[in-house]
């Protein structure tokens, strides 16, 4: 695993593993007495589970719209997409100005933000949008200078899906939380891990 994930918490399922996930952020803010920090921050078109939860800090969209009623509003920025980018699309190359938003919202609003919840490199469900290389570095840099947990959710990505044995090796990135599934059994046991430093 990377860095110093040590501690696993086994469950069911990626939708399930991402739920612990948030769970434990929320009690970390808890238990170093700041409670207002209950809020995450995920990006547009991401893709968490199906359990109300993790639905909660998906992108707008079919997995989301019809259970609005029943889910709690976090915050969203847009995800970085090289080909349909407002910052860099006319540029020769990304130079990262995508993750400005995250800096921005995060700069006004981390004493309420408990975590940042991405699919490094890879968004699935979105359509596999490829995430420019440095990214992911870029919002673990932002989430330690705002004293907000990074929950990378490697449920779609772990387990040499990127060419790396989890999608944040690929940057040297260890995330606060990290969620894992699907490929921990190969498909013949329902398992996912919520994996967390000390």
């Amino acid at each position: 695993l990377p860095g110093d994930l040590d501690h696993v918490f086994f469950s069911d399922s990626g939708s399930v593993a991402v739920e612990v996930a948030m769970k434990m952020a929320l009690q970390y803010w808890i238990n170093k007495g700041q409670p207002d920090k209950r809020r995450f921050l995920s990006f547009h078109g991401g893709y968490h589970g199906d359990t109300l939860g993790a639905t909660s800090v998906a992108g707008e969209g079919p997995f989301r719209d019809p259970y609005r009623p029943l889910l709690v509003d976090h915050l969203r920025v847009p995800n970085a997409y090289r080909y349909r980018c407002q910052q860099c699309s006319a540029m020769s190359r990304c130079d990262l100005s995508c993750v400005d938003p995250l800096g921005d919202l995060l700069e006004n609003r981390a004493s309420e933000i408990a975590a940042v919840i991405v699919e490094p490199r890879v968004q699935g469900a979105a359509g596999v949008i490829v995430a420019p290389e440095g990214h992911l570095a870029k919002i673990r840099r932002l989430c330690d200078r705002f004293d907000v947990l990074l929950i990378a959710d490697e449920v779609a990505t772990g387990f040499g899906k990127t060419g790396a044995m989890f999608a944040c090796d690929l940057e040297a990135v260890t995330p606060d939380i990290m969620v894992l599934g699907k490929g921990i059994t190969g498909g013949y046991l329902p398992l996912s891990a919520t994996l967390v430093t000390n």
